[in-house]
């Protein structure tokens, strides 16, 4: 990672610049889904599979690498289960996260909590 020294701010440069970039405009967006969270997951394990021998890790060797279920890791990557925030912290470390996409992922984790929790109404007097 490159450091732009007059902001301050950190640059991301080479392969995960792409991924680093569509999690902002993702973790930014108003409309962030379970399956938008899925998708970015699923674009972890396919560059993770880039980088080493073998290919992308199976559920199994996920699951068998954090300590979770494959059924879990199945459900966190098809879109069908919201990872609590270590889980996914966790499965981002060993697809080879950067701290940057980390960060990214947690908040695009807490935008689809958030959108799910809806406010109690109190019920209006006549």
């Amino acid at each position: 990672m490159d450091r732009d020294d007059s902001a301050g701010r950190e640059m991301i440069t080479g392969p995960a610049s792409v991924l680093s970039a569509n999690l902002v405009r993702s973790a930014a967006g108003n409309t962030s889904t379970l399956s938008d969270l899925a998708q970015v997951l699923r674009k972890l394990r396919r560059r993770h599979g880039r980088h080493y021998p073998g290919g992308p890790l199976t559920y199994r060797e996920l699951a068998a690498r954090l300590g979770f279920s494959h059924g879990s890791i199945g459900g966190y990557l098809a879109g069908n289960v919201l990872p609590p925030v270590d889980r996914l912290d966790a499965l981002a470390v060993v697809l080879g996260a950067t701290g940057t996409e980390r960060r990214l992922l947690a908040d695009l984790r807490d935008d689809i909590e958030d959108a799910r929790v809806r406010p109690r109404t109190t019920p209006q007097r006549a």
